[in-house]
């Protein structure tokens, strides 16, 4: 498979590069992790600071974060591309992720990953659920940022993985699109 972000059709949205984004959740004495894209601010007002997020039903860390309401948003640093694979391709309900990383927890016990950007803590306000997606506004109510670091994108974490892990990450994206096009027939 040759080594390509373009999207399967053509959008407005092939040439975007998003941040990479790792949210971390803990409920009942588990914990979950997932890669995210689709993560922006969601208010000009600076306090309190609001943000949207856009996660699949199916993760379990979605999943978790709905019971727990809430969550840490990271921000992967440049050299955090080995991340990518390790949280966006096992599930949380069968692997623990965080097996060899030495995390700390916020007040309210939820993993933080190190050497990332910053992160923020957030409390869940609404969600919305668009059939193959949960559209979730949170409001952030304690950060940290590392000013150090270089944010790492979409495409340069695809250009750094391995091989073997860049088709598994695409092979993933097109079967949970497959899989999420039901959801969007139940919604409409």
């Amino acid at each position: 498979m040759k080594r390509s972000r373009k999207e399967s059709v053509e959008t407005i949205f092939a040439s975007i590069d998003h941040e990479v984004f790792l949210i971390t959740t803990h409920f009942r004495g588990k914990d979950a992790g997932q890669i995210a894209t689709w993560v922006m601010p969601a208010t000009l007002v600076p306090e309190p600071t609001r943000i949207v997020v856009i996660l699949s039903p199916y993760n379990f860390t979605c999943q978790l974060i709905e019971k727990s309401k809430k969550f840490v948003l990271h921000l992967l640093a440049a050299n955090q591309h080995r991340l990518m694979p390790r949280f966006g391709l096992p599930s949380s309900r069968d692997v623990n992720k965080f097996k060899g990383i030495k995390i700390t927890r916020t007040k309210s016990g939820l993993p933080i990953i190190p050497g990332t950007c910053g992160w923020a803590e957030c409390k869940v306000l609404a969600n919305l659920d668009s059939g193959d997606r949960k559209i979730i506004l949170a409001e952030v109510i304690q950060q940290k940022t590392n000013p150090t670091k270089q944010p790492l994108t979409k495409n340069a974490a695809f250009s750094k993985v391995s091989q073997k892990d860049f088709v598994a990450l695409v092979h993933k994206r097109i079967n949970d699109g497959l899989r999420d096009r039901k959801l969007m027939k139940k919604f409409v």
